[in-house]
């Protein structure tokens, strides 16, 4: 249970939880704004809108998980603190330097630093 976690475990279940409400809150967002615009076309009674989704466990990674899967196939095992440590590292990347995720995750400013 999450008492018997390490506070380190804790803070990474923390910012991955946080990272992925972020995610889910924007991919909400965009959801209506297709449902808005299906219903202003006058389509949304001729459209079936299917919502499905993949909850992500795997073996990959092990307990913690890791936070680029290239990692775990290289036999490279993050810690949680390493984990958090690249989670802080995306946030702070210089432009030039981060992916479009990275960006996209600064853009919508969802992670931030506790």
């Amino acid at each position: 249970a999450w008492d018997d976690m390490p506070e380190v475990h804790q803070r990474l279940a923390a910012r991955l939880q946080e990272a992925f409400a972020a995610f889910l809150e924007h991919t909400d967002a965009q959801v209506g704004r297709l449902i808005d615009s299906l219903r202003d076309l006058g389509q949304l009674d001729n459209t079936i809108v299917m919502v499905l989704a993949d909850n992500g466990a795997s073996q990959e990674g092990g307990p913690f998980g890791v936070m680029h899967e290239m990692k775990f196939f290289n036999g490279i095992l993050e810690t949680p603190e390493q984990a958090i440590d690249d989670l802080v590292a995306w946030r702070e990347a210089p432009p030039q330097r981060r992916t479009l995720v990275q960006a996209l995750f600064r853009h919508w400013g969802r992670l931030r630093r506790r």
